[in-house]
Parts: C-alpha cells; structure tokens; sequence
C-alpha cells in the first residue's frame, strides 16, 4: 500500500495483524532484549531513542503513503514512521493501481501540495 519498496521478507513488518505492533518499539527499556543498555529513566526515553528501536531502523521514514482500496485511514500501518509523510487515498483496489495513477501522486506530491511537518 505504499509506494516505498516493502521493508523484509514476506509481508515485512512482523505479526501483521494490523494493530501497528510490528511497527511498534521494542521493549526500549528492558535488558532482556538488549543486553548492553542499561536500564531506562522515563527522563532518558525520547522521540530519538524510540526511532533507533523501531524494526523498520535505520530506514528513513516515508514522504509519501499511498493507501488503496478507498479506506480512509492507515490502520496502525507505520503509525510513528508516517507521523510527517504526505497520505494519499485512491479508490481502488491494489491490482488495479496504474502507473498513471503513481504518477498523479507523485506530481501532486512534488507540486501541490505544502508541507508543514505537524504544523
């Protein structure tokens, strides 16, 4: 649904039941999971640390997210990661995405469209 190359083998991103979870952090303040950190603060946890424990690191998040199928929402698909990426919804189904419709999006992306990064 993106038109990023998936990230993986297969579908990519883990459990892939939808909620985001695959996409989710991992246990960032835990030892089990990661030996040589040393425990966390809550004061040490921020937005630079929850990137670096994401599955989809080092990869730079997406400009653009292009959901098919009409649905109007991303359903925990790189929630974090598409916080700032510019979001396209086309009616139709995946099979059916031409190359003229990627380069509707992509004209609109790269000349109409203001990019305010959250603001």
């Amino acid at each position: 649904e993106s038109a990023a190359p998936e990230r993986g083998a297969g579908s990519g991103d883990g459990d892939g039941d939808g909620d985001g979870e695959e996409n989710g952090a991992e246990d960032a303040g835990t030892e089990s999971r990661t030996p040589s950190l040393a425990p966390l603060s809550p004061d040490d946890i921020d937005e630079s640390l929850l990137s670096s424990r994401l599955l989809t690191h080092p990869c730079p998040d997406p400009d653009v997210l292009i959901r098919t199928s009409g649905e109007v929402r991303l359903s925990g698909f790189l929630l974090w990661q598409c916080a700032y990426s510019e979001l396209f919804f086309l009616d139709k189904a995946w099979p059916e995405l031409t190359k003229d419709d990627l380069v509707q999006v992509i004209r609109e992306y790269a000349g109409g469209r203001e990019r305010r990064y959250g603001a």
